[in-house]
């Protein structure tokens, strides 16, 4: 019963320690910036994602910040292209198995 409480009591006071009051605009150049990173890798799928994070933060009726408006637009110029190439993996797979069914 004492170990409940003590971890109790530590798993609480931790968990109020380890929140922070950080901006939504901190979230958004935190992501921005781990997307660009992954730009510069030439790792765009992840960057994607890190860019629509950035949009997705703001659930709120608040106007867009100059972080979203940048991410908005390296998303519209990457999805195009990630969507091709999907695209063309999705075709490849109706082809080989329209190749192997018997039935043709």
């Amino acid at each position: 019963m004492k170990f409940k409480i003590t971890f109790f009591i530590l798993f609480f006071s931790y968990s109020l320690l380890a929140q922070e009051e950080k901006s939504l605009e901190d979230y958004q150049i935190k992501y921005n910036n781990k997307a660009n990173e992954y730009l510069l890798k030439k790792d765009g799928l992840n960057a994607l994602h890190y860019f629509h994070s950035t949009i997705g933060i703001n659930l709120d009726d608040e106007p867009m910040t100059k972080h979203e408006i940048y991410a908005r637009k390296k998303v519209d110029s990457l999805l195009p292209i990630f969507q091709e190439k999907e695209r063309k993996k999705m075709e490849r797979k109706v082809e080989i198995k329209a190749i192997k069914t018997p039935y043709l």
